[in-house]
């Protein structure tokens, strides 16, 4: 049974709005319509909040309940909180299903909304009802003036009324305040309880989660949480809590995953009372060795576990040492991985080191300072290393200490450091040995006493051995200096690339030519020069050596003279495998004051870079006669006889021997007689320094 409210009238009327009489009975029929199509959506409405005010209330019912159990008499399980959860998916479905969707898409009988008038104004008696029951009956049942008398009795009831008084709204009104009642029965319990409604709120809301029940003490902050940490350091926890008693402890429990640790704990100390602890844990010594989990435990709350990882600490190896020896030293590239190095002044080393993991950064510490611990304190200085994945690389410059000691001791460690900032702790120290570029070496042969005494026309013959111990000799000059004043060198040899082994160089003064003095004196130094090179600029900066000096004490004819310690008549040495030429020099020779002439027997041979020379070994017949000019000799022919022996002179060791050997010169009536003045007849003499005698080649 049903009728639309706006359906037309199914009688005829007449109205007469001017007659000033009451209102027809067909427009008190369409009020009585309205007003119950007014009044049907109002209930709709009206129901609607009262189931939601109801959905609310069972909500918080629920919530409350679970509420006082999970914190007051045992903590809700899983199923527990299935149970609850259950519960409110349930009565939310029914509510849905039964209640609102009927609701939202259903209409509101006419006849339902009379009754809930009439429910309201008893004095109906059933009239509101009648009438509209009547309406839907067929007109000639029911009497005109019957229908017009339900009309007006209706309309005078419910005339000019608002629907919303017209329907009973105490029902929305009650649930309205029992949803108050319980939000503030939740709020106040939220303020008096040490237990969170919002745990247990959300623990019934979500039942497969691994939520901890509410406590009473709450843990706000765990720091660091899950991490990585680098093997052998200390895990450092910080942790804040709320609703701690006073003295009340908070520790960390852990336990290692290989089982060795169980249930360990570590009791935190108070940086702030109450509120925040903090503390260091390990596992041995000083830091965590092997991964672990930790929990937090503070009164009766309990937040973990956190699991502990562990990353290796970064570890360095030298791999190789490349040597790039100075340009000049003629020397190969070289790579060792030997920790102990020597290298000449100027090499660049070319340090290789690898780590296992890859690694941001890396320096050279360069000669370190360390204390006790061996830990570093200070270095010379840092050089950083370029860093490619798990590989480290730095060129150092080798060079000498300020005060140029030889050898130079150079200390370094590698550091490597990861993008945690971890770096290998205590690195190996390694050592380099830079070594001088030897100075060269150079003997001008004579007497131990260094003084020769020369007629004023004598003629001396000179021997210069030199030699470079390393990379080579470039130049080997003569200097010569007349009563303090010196005159240009005089060049024996030169070598713009260096030489290698002993250079064996003869010279032949004529005094008559260097136009002596009696009583003047000659100073005589022998002068080498190496190919050495400025380390740092490249440019050529030669070491030098100067040999011992041999003064020629120029004396009068009468007087008596050095003949027989004269240096002996230079023999040209023998040819080797890496000399060629005559080191002999007859040239004539001009006077110190005027230009030097060059010195003969220069070195046409070159010696392979990197062999070892060894002088020639020479078996030269001694006693070699000078002949000095405006003397006489009568009968003074010595007889010679050969020594037999070889010279042994290596090329590192030029000069070791004196040219002047022991003369195996027996002499026979070796005595100057018969001295004629104004005569320069010889007798019996050979010239010195013009025959070879017996050499052979070392």
């Amino acid at each position: 049974m049903s009728s639309l409210p706006n359906s037309a009238p199914r009688r005829a009327t007449a109205v007469d709005a001017k007659s000033g009489l009451l209102p027809s009975t067909e427009s008190v029929r369409q009020a009585l319509h309205q007003h119950l199509k007014k009044t049907a959506s109002f209930i709709k409405f009206m129901d609607a909040l009262v189931l939601l005010s109801s959905w609310i209330a069972t909500m918080l019912l629920i919530w409350l309940a679970a509420c006082a159990i999970d914190h007051w008499l045992w903590p809700l399980s899983t199923a527990g909180r299935w149970i609850f959860w259950v519960a409110g998916v349930a009565a939310c479905g029914w509510w849905l299903l039964w209640q609102c969707l009927p609701l939202l898409f259903g209409r509101i009988n006419p006849l339902y909304a009379a009754k809930r008038i009439e429910h309201l104004v008893p004095e109906f008696k059933n009239g509101l009802i009648a009438w509209l029951e009547l309406e839907r009956m067929p007109e000639q049942r029911v009497p005109r003036g019957v229908m017009s008398a339900l009309a007006y009795r209706a309309a005078r009831y419910i005339g000019g009324q608002d629907p919303s008084a017209t329907v009973d709204t105490s029902p929305l009104i009650k649930m309205i305040g029992c949803v108050l009642m319980l939000t503030t029965s939740l709020a106040v319990y939220t303020m008096l309880s040490p237990k969170s409604v919002f745990a247990t709120g959300q623990r019934i809301l979500m039942p497969w989660s691994s939520l901890a029940a509410p406590t009473r003490v709450q843990i706000l902050e765990v720091s660091p949480g899950p991490v990585e940490l680098t093997q052998g350091k200390p895990l450092q926890v910080a942790v804040a809590v709320k609703g701690l008693r006073r003295n009340e402890p908070v520790n960390v429990r852990f336990s290692t995953l290989d089982g060795q640790l169980q249930n360990q704990r570590r009791q935190l100390s108070a940086s702030i009372e109450g509120f925040r602890y903090q503390g260091d844990v390990a596992t041995s010594g000083m830091g965590v060795e092997q991964p672990l989990d930790y929990w937090i435990e503070a009164g009766d709350s309990q937040l973990g576990p956190f699991r502990v990882t562990i990353s290796p600490l970064p570890a360095v190896v030298l791999q190789s040492i490349e040597l790039q020896y100075p340009a000049y030293t003629r020397l190969p590239k070289r790579s060792i991985n030997d920790d102990q190095v020597e290298a000449v002044e100027g090499t660049r080393a070319t340090i290789t080191a690898s780590a296992n993991q890859t690694l941001q950064r890396g320096r050279l510490e360069i000669n370190p300072t360390l204390d006790a611990t061996g830990e570093l304190v200070r270095a010379d200085r840092f050089l950083d290393m370029t860093s490619n994945q798990r590989q480290l690389q730095a060129t150092v410059p080798l060079l000498l200490d300020s005060e140029r000691n030889n050898p130079t001791r150079i200390e370094y460690r590698i550091r490597g450091t990861n993008h945690r900032g971890d770096s290998n702790a205590r690195p190996i120290t390694h050592k380099i040995s830079v070594l001088a570029d030897v100075p060269p070496e150079v003997d001008l042969m004579g007497p131990d006493s260094r003084m020769l005494r020369v007629r004023r026309k004598a003629h001396v013959n000179l021997e210069v051995r030199a030699s470079d111990p390393d990379f080579g000799l470039t130049k080997l000059t003569l200097n010569a200096s007349r009563d303090g004043v010196d005159a240009p060198p005089i060049v024996l040899f030169e070598n713009t690339e260096g030489a290698l082994g002993r250079q064996v160089k003869t010279y032949h003064i004529d005094l008559a030519k260097w136009k002596a003095a009696v009583g003047q004196r000659f100073e005589l130094r022998a002068r080498a020069l190496d190919n050495r090179h400025d380390p740092e600029s490249g440019q050529p900066a030669a070491g030098v050596t100067e040999s011992k000096s041999l003064t020629l004490l120029v004396v009068a004819d009468d007087e008596p003279a050095d003949a027989g310690s004269q240096p002996p008549a230079a023999a040209p040495p023998p040819q080797s495998n890496s000399q060629n030429g005559d080191n002999s020099s007859n040239d004539p020779q001009s006077s110190p004051e005027q230009s030097s002439p060059k010195g003969s027997g220069r070195e046409d041979g070159q010696n392979t870079a990197g062999e070892k020379h060894d002088g020639p070994k020479d078996n030269a017949q001694n006693g070699s006669h000078s002949q000095n000019s405006g003397q006489n000799d009568s009968g003074s022919q010595n007889n010679q006889q050969e020594n037999g022996g070889q010279e042994n002179s290596q090329g590192g060791k030029a000069g070791s021997q004196d040219s002047g050997q022991q003369n195996g010169n027996q002499q026979n009536g070796n005595q100057q007689s018969g001295s004629q003045q104004g005569g320069s007849q010889q007798s019996g003499s050979q010239q010195g320094g013009s025959q070879q005698s017996g050499s052979q080649q070392g």
